[in-house]
């Protein structure tokens, strides 16, 4: 054992919860997008908040695919490199759907993105998997540790980029009063007796 200890482990188990807690985010920030649009909060601003996801699912999780993969041999790179192609996939699975509504892609590329977006990380988890599999095999643990490291911060920069903008931009919302939309029973332009 290297004088690292098991802080490659723990970073690396590390990264996959990260990648679990932002798929849960995810969701949660869209099931509190949907109760203040219930509430009449109609003018609510989040495209900030579905970007990072969409980037993440781009390019963002290729990157941190590519921390993740690096390791000291070929055999333990290609362990990895399984792990993070399950993790990846599910992870886009889970989060395209906030990311189309927080986004506001309401157009047929929303719907492609949906129904497409595993295969909207594959040429970054490729661009991983190839750079990873270059790499040299005698890779020094702190090298690793490094990459584990930066694996985490990159996750958890995207997660913090989602949080931070729908947090904002609520309390932002709140401090206004919210526009309630008419419901079809309204009269709007009835005239009332007093007026008459």
């Amino acid at each position: 054992m290297n004088r690292y200890g098991k802080w490659p482990f723990i970073l690396s188990l590390a990264s996959v919860l990260a990648m679990v807690c932002y798929c849960l985010s995810a969701w949660l920030l869209y099931e509190r997008y949907c109760r203040l649009f219930d509430a009449g909060y109609t003018s609510f601003y989040v495209p900030l908040c579905g970007k990072s996801m969409q980037y993440f699912i781009w390019w963002g999780a290729g990157l941190a695919g590519w921390l993740f993969i690096s390791a000291a041999d070929s055999g333990s790179r290609a362990h990895r490199a399984c792990i993070w192609g399950m993790l990846q996939f599910i992870s886009a699975w889970v989060l395209v759907y906030p990311a189309a509504v927080l986004g506001r892609m309401n157009d047929g590329s929303g719907m492609l993105f949906i129904l497409f977006a595993p295969l909207a990380t594959l040429p970054s988890f490729a661009a991983a998997l190839l750079a990873g599999m270059v790499q040299k095999s005698g890779q020094s643990p702190r090298s690793c540790l490094r990459a584990r490291l930066y694996c985490l911060l990159v996750i958890l920069v995207f997660m913090g980029t989602a949080l931070s903008s729908f947090s904002c931009e609520e309390i932002a919302e709140r401090r206004n009063p919210p526009r309630h939309i008419p419901s079809v029973d309204a009269k709007p332009f009835e005239v009332s007796h007093e007026e008459s």
